[in-house]
């Protein structure tokens, strides 16, 4: 240690000198990081996607029974007007439908939701809505909102007992798990008891039906009636009459008739029945009842998933016990057994206990399936990821074993690279980062970054240890050398991703994740670089392997075959025996026991570790000759090319920006997308029919299609809905007419994307059995969006709005640019339009709106009680019978209640006139106008080129009045306001790297220098894309943010080494040339390294022939699709920018030199 004296003052050499001369201070402290990063990583919730809010809420109101008309101008008009002054409202847009309206508002991101609910809350107070009207319900988008598990209940039993088993026993055993927040239960048939009124019989006792719904209410509540202090007790009073069943309804009296009282039961039936239909479930064809688990927000899904599964079907264990216990039921002799402390024997009289899960419980000839998992696609994923990461660093470390030809000194940079990834972990923690897709992208992303700082690093440190033969002077001088060089290259990275702040939409919402995981890797990566690398670097030279041989073998010997320069059984011997002479330690105590197997453990390793490398020297001897041999012919060959690139500076400039500009002018052809799909093995398949179609109709039609996708090969579960969920926010342009078929795909061996792809073209031509209505058939999107193109049309003119339209779908469907072009405009509904006598009526002194309430309670019913099913209630619907409201005749012989006495006159006397007309099936209005939109699928062009073709056409073709607005969005508007938002930070990202740069070399003009690496890279990631077939989208315009980060790195590092040469007194051509060649290196092998870490994250190495089985070693490239544009945009421009930089960037410093000259000559 007697070279510290004479160490660098400089502050970089000051924390190195102490980082290498207190080596196990330092390893006390990396330790107890890593310890930290590894309880980071235990608590880390686990996700699918990152947690975007998409900023969008759905306030949803009920209007039971009104029309369209009916529900625009008395709901969302009303709600237009006090929602439309929102804080940080967007966009507002409604749509009404027969009884219901929903409206969208739409938010700028990254707006507080929270406090715009409550907003919307304060706003809606304010609405005067009607007062039949039911209060409006605000629904959030929240992807953590989607289920996390699907079960479909199916069996011999009826939907309506399905639908209470599914309610009270799996949901309410579900519950229960930890980790799960809620349980929804989707089809089936609800329970209701139906109180079937006689008309005849109400109107000649003189009732009406009001009156009965009124003393059901009255006669069904619990009601507490204060306090009564009795002596020392206080008693709560409680009034209770609750009606029980069916017996009960129909004793409740309604009036007296001298001596007699008219019950209930004497003008009307009460029957259980279900509620109608909404949605309509079936799985294979058969129907079933759906449950849905969501879990709780902080929750790691893949543990929820476990729990789950095990409440549901239980563990093997309980399915064995389940079917020994299905056996004693059925009579046979079973044997008393006890596993592992769950008594399965006879209890208090023979009796077996029944296992508790949710499968157990069933009735005979009833079943539950798992039909989708979101965990399986999670841990598939993650387990490609850490796959791909092994894979990726194994091919760094091989780089660098070939480049340094010493295994000691690559296993350094194999240390680091842990060691950073591990420490990550606690900056998502603190953040509250789950992992996920993009996450875990950006820890693979990582990897083939970090290990740049410690390459450079520890090459300068092999250099100088060389130079100076002391290894601690060597380390320390050597990475002080270039502290300032890796601290400015790894700022740069770090620099390209604090825009990340002003980026707008999804990209923002899906960049934030990958950012924090990158940016704390490489900052993990710094630290690591300039104290573990240099620490361990300093003392691996200083170990003297054979004496460390000697001393292992030393150790008691077991015959000659030890000796032996191969590996046996008998050589680790030796070890063994030292322990088996060391047994009398067991009166020292349990910790002298533990110590000696921990120096056994050391022994053994440190033998195996020798031994491995001696003859690693001899078996990768011929690899590492002709390794060096391809490094020494490159130098020699670079050598040559940049004397006669500096030789012809002008030309060099010339081809550079030719191939710049070329590559950018066939950007445009690459196409463009918003976000990669991803295949999943699941193909969906919408249905929409004409507006207007009945539920039982649209189930017909959609089960004729699910046979035909049943017959199709490689289908393997097929799951159907049919229908609207009244609290499904997703589904506000769903209805009675729209369908989904949901498909599993069984994928042997066969490619996921390549599988969905035939099936999806095997769909297509079963859609003509269903000529008049629209077929859609997607792989379902990570992330919830619109259709890819829409056109809006927007005016106060219905019909004119209706013209418009009709032009533009037949203009979009003769285009061929796009496929399943759907107008939002219907066939109306069929309407009676009745019209009262006001003059009659306000004579009578009633109302028309107690006529509409008339009518809706005699034809859809009211709900006046509910009666306690254990923890259900189930509605008591009061209407007339079926018979006596069959036609409109019946309808209009009904009579309604008037004055106090409640004479019951009959409807059609109290109208004008009644007709038949059609009406509109729904309303759209946008940014509070009437509006129509017509929607587009692609078909198999880019997005943002058919989007830009279809706007001129529009704009030129179509002779638009001055009060109608035509506007291209969908996808297209989103992926503009992306893009446009990246760009801009691409361009802050730029100068921040200057800025940083600028403050690095004390220059203005350097920088610029260095910069010209960015656009070069453009050279490299335009033909990747091309050749791949990769279009620009939000992941790669990310990855060129992230080249702007990284390709400066190597002409830091380059100039930073002429800086230092044109110090010491080179020339600037001479420093050029000499910094090149011993920077030439470092840069090839960072640039490698980093290359080669991504090639597995981009999925290639999966898709390979012959690879089929090798997917436990290379990963099965699930979720590749996501993170594979980002690759491969950083790896072409990286390996483009690394070979032009090497020339290009000396040529352009050589003339901003003998620029700078120049002007210092004339001044």
């Amino acid at each position: 240690m007697n070279s510290e004296s004479n160490l660098p003052s400089s502050l970089s050499s000051q924390i190195i000198g102490r980082a290498v001369s207190r080596p196990i201070a330092l390893c006390m402290i990396t330790s107890a990081i890593v310890v930290f990063g590894i309880v980071s990583l235990m608590r880390l919730p686990i996700e699918l996607l990152p947690e975007v809010d998409r900023p969008t809420i759905t306030v949803r109101t009920e209007l039971q029974g009104a029309a369209p008309e009916e529900v625009e101008e008395r709901v969302a008009r009303r709600l237009e007007k006090s929602l439309s002054v929102v804080s940080g409202l967007r966009r507002i847009s409604s749509l009404s439908r027969i009884g219901t309206c929903d409206v969208i508002l739409e938010f700028s991101w990254g707006q507080d939701l929270a406090e715009a609910i409550q907003d919307i809350r304060e706003k809606l107070d304010q609405a005067n809505l009607p007062e039949r009207a039911e209060s409006p319900s605000i629904l959030r988008y929240d992807p953590r909102l989607d289920p996390v598990l699907l079960f479909g209940l199916s069996g011999s039993a009826d939907l309506g007992r399905l639908r209470v088993l599914a309610e009270e026993e799996v949901e309410r055993r579900l519950e229960t798990v930890p980790g799960v927040a809620a349980v929804r239960v989707r089809g089936g048939l609800e329970e209701e008891i139906l109180v079937e009124v006689s008309e005849e019989r109400v109107r000649n006792r003189g009732l009406s039906i009001e009156l009965i719904s009124r003393r059901l209410a009255e006669e069904n509540f619990d009601q507490a009636s204060g306090l009564l202090e009795d002596g020392d007790v206080d008693y709560i009073l409680r009034v209770r009459n609750e009606v029980v069943d069916s017996d009960d309804i129909l004793s409740i009296p309604l009036l007296r008739e001298g001596l007699s009282v008219v019950r209930l039961g004497d003008v009307a039936e009460v029957r259980r029945s279900f509620q109608e239909d909404r949605v309509i479930t079936r799985i294979d064809g058969q129907p079933a009842v759906f449950v849905e688990v969501l879990k709780e927000g902080d929750a790691n899904i893949i543990s929820v998933s476990k729990r789950v599964r095990e409440r549901v079907f239980g563990t093997a264990e309980e399915q064995r016990q389940l079917q020994l216990w299905q056996e004693k039921r059925a009579g046979k002799d079973v044997a008393e057994e006890s596993r592992g402390g769950f008594s399965f024997g006879q209890q208090g009289g023979g009796a077996i206990r029944r296992p508790d899960h949710v499968a157990s419980w069933l009735p005979p000839g009833t079943s539950i399936d798992l039909l989708s998992d979101q965990a399986d696609f999670i841990e598939g994923s993650i387990n490609d990821l850490r796959q791909t990461a092994l894979v990726g660093g194994l091919l760094a470390m091989l780089v660098l074993y070939l480049f340094l030809g010493k295994l000691s000194t690559t296993l350094v940079v194999a240390i680091a690279i842990p060691c950073s990834i591990v420490v990550t972990f606690v900056p998502l923690y603190i953040s509250d980062t789950s992992l996920n897709i993009m996450s875990l992208g950006g820890l693979a992303l990582g990897i083939g970054l970090l290990v740049d700082s410690s390459i450079v690093v520890l090459e300068s440190i092999f250099r100088k240890q060389k130079e100076t033969g002391d290894p601690i002077r060597g380390a320390v001088e050597g990475a002080a050398e270039v502290a300032g060089a890796v601290t400015a290259s790894t700022l740069t990275t770090v620099a390209v991703f604090f825009p990340i702040v002003f980026v707008e939409g999804l990209a923002g919402q899906v960049f934030g994740d990958m950012a924090v995981a990158v940016v704390g890797s490489l900052l993990a990566a710094l630290v690591v670089s300039l104290t573990l690398v240099p620490m361990l670097a300093a003392r691996a030279p200083a170990i003297r392997e054979e004496l460390l041989i000697e001393r292992v073998e030393q150790l008691p010997q077991v015959g000659e075959n030890q000796k032996k320069k191969k590996i046996n059984f008998f050589s680790l011997m030796g070890p063994a025996l030292w322990l088996h002479n060391r047994v009398e330690l067991l009166l020292l105590g349990v910790g002298s026991i533990m110590i000696s197997v921990a120096q056994l453990i050391l022994l053994v390793s440190l033998r195996i570790f020798f031994s491995i490398a001696k003859r690693s020297r001899h078996l990768a001897g011929g690899p590492l000759r002709v390794a060096s041999r391809i490094i020494q012919h490159t130098e020699t060959i670079y050598l040559r090319w940049i004397r006669s690139a500096l030789d012809h500076r002008v030309s060099i400039l010339i081809m550079a920006l030719v191939a710049v500009v070329v590559a950018g002018l066939l950007i445009p052809q690459l196409g463009s997308e918003l976000i990669p799909r991803v295949a999943r093995g699941e193909i969906e398949v919408q249905i929409s029919l004409p507006v207007g179609t009945p539920l039982d109709v649209t189930d017909e039609r959609v089960r004729q299609l699910e046979r035909s996708i049943a017959t199709l090969p490689g289908v393997d579960r097929v799951v159907a809905r049919i229908g609207r969920d009244s609290d499904d926010v997703e589904a506000s342009a769903e209805g009675e007419h729209t369908a989904r078929i949901e498909l599993v795909l069984a994928v042997d061996g066969t490619d996921v994307a390549t599988a969905e792809k035939l099936l999806i073209d095997s769909i297509a031509p079963l859609a003509d059995d269903l000529p008049d209505a629209i077929i859609h058939v997607q792989r379902p999107h990570l992330f919830s969006m619109r259709a890819p193109l829409e056109v809006e049309i927007r005016g106060p003119d219905s019909a004119e709005l209706e013209q418009i339209e009709r032009e533009i779908t037949e203009r979009l469907v003769a285009s061929r640019l796009v496929s399943e072009v759907q107008p939002s405009t219907a066939p109306g509904s069929p309407e009676y339009h009745l019209r009262p006598d006001r003059e009659r009526l306000a004579r009578l002194g009633i109302s028309t709106r107690e006529i509409a309430d008339a009518l809706q309670s005699k034809n859809v019913g009211t709900v006046a009680t509910r009666l306690r099913r254990q923890e259900r209630q189930v509605d008591v619907r009061v209407r007339l019978r079926k018979e006596d409201r069959s036609s409109i005749g019946e309808i209009l012989a009904t009579g309604v209640a008037v004055g106090p006495s409640g004479r019951s006159i009959p409807l059609e006397e109290l109208l004008e006139s009644w007709t038949i007309e059609e009406g509109p099936s729904e309303i759209l209005r946008i940014g509070r106008q009437r509006a129509k939109v017509v929607s587009a699928q692609m078909a198999g062009f880019d997005l943002g080129r058919v989007a830009e073709m279809i706007e001129a056409d529009l704009n030129s073709e179509l002779d638009l009045p001055e009060d109608v607005v035509v506007e291209v969005v969908g996808q297209k508007k989103e992926m503009e306001r992306s893009l446009e938002s990246l760009i801009a930070a691409l361009a802050l990202a730029v100068f921040l790297v200057y800025v940083v740069m600028a403050s690095q070399f004390e220059s203005l003009l350097q920088p610029l220098v260095i910069l010209l690496s960015i656009p070069l890279s453009v050279v490299g990631v335009v033909p990747i894309l091309w050749l791949t077939g990769t279009p620009i989208s939000v992941m790669t315009s990310i990855g060129m943010i992230v080249l702007a980060g990284i390709v400066v790195n190597n002409a830091i590092v380059l100039l930073d080494q002429v800086n230092r040469l044109r110090s010491d007194g080179m020339t600037m051509n001479d420093a050029l040339i000499e910094g090149g060649r011993k920077r030439l290196r470092p840069i090839l092998m960072t640039t490698l390294t980093t290359v080669l870490a991504l090639i597995p994250v981009t999925g290639v190495l999966s898709r390979l022939p012959g690879t089929e089985h090798l997917t436990m070693i290379l990963g099965s490239g699930e979720g590749s699709e996501i993170r594979a544009p980002l690759a491969l945009t950083v790896i072409g421009g990286l390996m483009a920018s690394t070979l032009l930089t090497l020339l290009v960037v000396p040529v352009f410093a050589s003339l901003v030199d003998i620029g700078s000259r120049t002007s210092e000559t004339q001044q």
